[in-house]
């Protein structure tokens, strides 16, 4: 949801058109995690320009209601080789947004991805799995799921995976992550308007099957430790 030169929104007003409608969904607060990998580096000049967009974003969308911060998702092949991960967590907490990869042929399979994420650990921060439902690497060694949740480590599943808009078999993966206790999170993965950032269908579909409670702990930052101070909206 901040321009930041990679597959998400172009404008800051295009990023606020959204949130705004996510703030009338009932989310009260957003992180905008750009990604970080070999070909967008995050150079002092585009952290810059990120913070520069989420501060705009911020004041336009304080009348809204909703709070936006910032992270990074980062590409395993950069949190194996940059000395300082601190400077990607997510803001005001101690935690580092890890890139699943999404395609099968980049190398980075289970035992890169669990490097990573020890390194991520190693400095004293929590990784954070993205979408480890759609990573090939994952759907591959399902097991591995349950390996991470052991571990401590926080998965992320994808809100538009548990409404069937990935396939089949990313749906049934991202269900079993979820009724076996292994994801704690569940996330928009919003780019652009063909994937906005809107979570009140999902809010709907794990009502159903995990209850309500459970739902609003998915959704509301209870497994990052801020926990919801308002009850989500009704999804409509």
């Amino acid at each position: 949801m901040v321009p930041s030169g990679d597959d998400g929104v172009a404008t800051v007003e295009e990023g606020f058109a959204l949130c705004r409608q996510a703030a009338k969904r009932g989310t009260y607060l957003l992180y905008g995690t750009p990604h970080v990998n070999d070909d967008l580096p995050l150079t002092s000049e585009r952290e810059r320009i990120v913070r520069g967009n989420a501060k705009r974003l911020t004041e336009l969308l304080h009348a809204m209601g909703l709070e936006l911060r910032v992270g990074f998702e980062l590409h395993p092949s950069v949190a194996l080789r940059d000395a300082d991960l601190r400077r990607y967590r997510l803001d005001r907490f101690d935690a580092v947004l890890l890139e699943c990869p999404l395609e099968s042929d980049t190398g980075y399979g289970v035992d890169q991805i669990f490097a990573a994420a020890d390194r991520i650990e190693s400095a004293g921060l929590l990784p954070v799995l993205a979408h480890p439902e759609r990573s090939p690497a994952f759907l591959t060694e399902q097991r591995a799921g349950g390996e991470a949740a052991r571990r401590g480590w926080l998965l992320q599943v994808t809100a538009a995976s548990l409404l069937g808009r990935n396939g089949d078999e990313v749906a049934r993966f991202a269900w079993s992550l979820l009724e076996r206790h292994n994801a704690r999170l569940v996330a928009s993965d919003a780019h652009r308007p063909d994937r906005p950032p809107f979570l009140d269908g999902a809010l709907t579909v794990l009502s159903r099957r995990l209850g309500r409670r459970r739902a609003a702990g998915l959704l509301d930052g209870t497994a990052l430790g801020v926990a919801a101070v308002r009850e989500p909206a009704s999804a409509s």
